[in-house]
């Protein structure tokens, strides 16, 4: 069952025509990714309750700064005459890059790098809502009978899945990131600085790699975690993260802090990461970092004082939820204010960034923010660890760790391979 659900068509007004159809059923994302053939972004968030694709552009919204103001000015002034009940349906997608630097890997994304997809699909609440912006009625219909009938469940499909092997690893920073870990150290003696996330990463040569492929084994994994890709040219990003940096609904915000990891293969895990002082110390450095920061936009904030567990496929990880009411500001305002916690740059700000830019990391995308804001202002970020850059059959890699003052080089070496694991599995590929 299907109907069509609003309109706007502003025929006197220079603004694109708004087209959304309801089909009262969950369609299968990995079967729309698929089916369109232009350039598609995804974004699923941890339970799998909210999935959505946009395909072709609209508009892109791209510029050569970190500039969150520009991007929401620009992304509601193509719309400024558009009926309220279409406004959560029309969201703009994309990212910042981790800091001002930027990074030669990243060429193809600039510093702010986002899209108003021309077709946005969203499944959730047991419905697809299929949402054309700038096309007309007729089009619409044509989409909706070419996908309206594809099949639902991935269980029902008869899919072969490439099993491609890796032809080359290369570790393209590991000499470096040991003299950062020991840099690091050393200075937190001598210095205020706290922590300081350090990140390396692999170049890994595949005998074949297809994003449809990956997007596949992210939906038929059952970790608890984000997927997210988006392409610019002939390269795609891709990510599949736990950490979700803010949520706003209404003026309601969720955030969290994510920091302290341990391997679910070591004895007796749960508990002995509970109780391990360098992975509390460190979750609490990230915890009332952002409370902290929080406090310039809302003196209400909601958390527990001491964290829980949160699990995922590899690891455990210490978590304490975060949430209040937003006064006064934005979505896109709200991550700036809390990027870069201190579970992906490190604490105080200032100094921790001051070393990372020494360190010349150049990470791009990696640990940034990425996710989606409607024009209700609504939306989710999420920050993009565990991620890849794809380039035909190569991906970049990175992964990352926190360097406190008791850090040990060979350690974090570990930590930080273990991290890899994500994504030789997205690719099909074990080391």
């Amino acid at each position: 069952m299907k109907e069509v659900y609003s309109v706007n068509d502003h025929s006197n007004v220079c603004e694109p025509s708004v087209h959304i159809y309801k089909i009262n059923k969950i369609l299968n994302i990995y079967q729309l990714y698929c089916h369109f053939n232009d350039k598609k972004s995804v974004l699923i968030n941890k339970d799998k309750s909210f999935q959505w694709i946009g395909i072709g552009q609209y508009k892109a919204i791209q510029l050569d700064e970190i500039n969150p103001a520009a991007v929401e000015k620009t992304f509601k002034g193509y719309f400024k005459h558009i009926d309220t009940d279409l406004k959560r349906h029309v969201k703009l997608f994309g990212g910042f890059h981790f800091d001002q630097l930027g990074s030669s890997y990243f060429k193809d994304f600039d510093l702010s790098h986002f899209y108003i997809p021309k077709v946005q699909i969203e499944i959730a609440n047991g419905e697809t809502i299929v949402t054309l912006i700038d096309g007309s009625q007729e089009e619409l219909n044509q989409i909706v009978l070419a996908i309206e009938n594809l099949d639902t469940l991935i269980g029902n499909l008869n899919i072969t899945i490439n099993t491609p092997e890796i032809a080359s690893v290369v570790d393209l920073d590991l000499n470096q990131f040991k003299d950062n870990v020991l840099k690091a150290t050393h200075l937190m003696t001598t210095s205020d600085l706290d922590k300081v996330v350090l990140s390396r990463k692999k170049r890994v040569q595949m005998t074949h790699i297809d994003p449809a492929d990956i997007l596949y084994r992210a939906l038929t994994n059952d970790e608890f975690s984000y997927f997210a890709m988006i392409p610019s040219n002939d390269a795609i990003f891709i990510t599949k993260t736990p950490e979700q940096l803010v949520k706003l609904e209404g003026q309601t915000y969720v955030t969290n802090a994510i920091a302290g990891t341990m391997d679910k293969n070591m004895p007796d895990a749960k508990n002995v990461l509970l109780n391990d002082e360098k992975n509390l110390m460190e979750h609490q450095l990230v915890t009332n970092s952002i409370v902290s920061d929080l406090k310039q936009v809302t003196e209400d904030i909601v958390y527990h004082h001491s964290p829980i567990i949160m699990e995922n496929q590899f690891f455990y990880h210490l978590y304490t939820p975060i949430s209040g009411k937003l006064q006064n500001a934005s979505l896109l305002d709200l991550a700036k204010i809390l990027h870069p916690t201190p579970a992906l740059g490190g604490f105080p700000k200032y100094l921790s960034n001051a070393f990372l830019k020494e360190a010349n990391e150049e990470r791009g995308l990696y640990g940034a923010p990425l996710g989606y804001m409607d024009l209700c202002g609504d939306g989710e970020f999420i920050v993009s660890i565990r991620s890849m850059l794809i380039q035909g059959n190569e991906a970049l890699m990175f992964g990352g760790c926190g360097i406190i003052k008791d850090s040990q080089v060979d350690l974090e070496v570990h930590e930080t391979e273990i991290k890899f694991n994500p994504m030789f599995k997205m690719l099909g590929g074990k080391l």
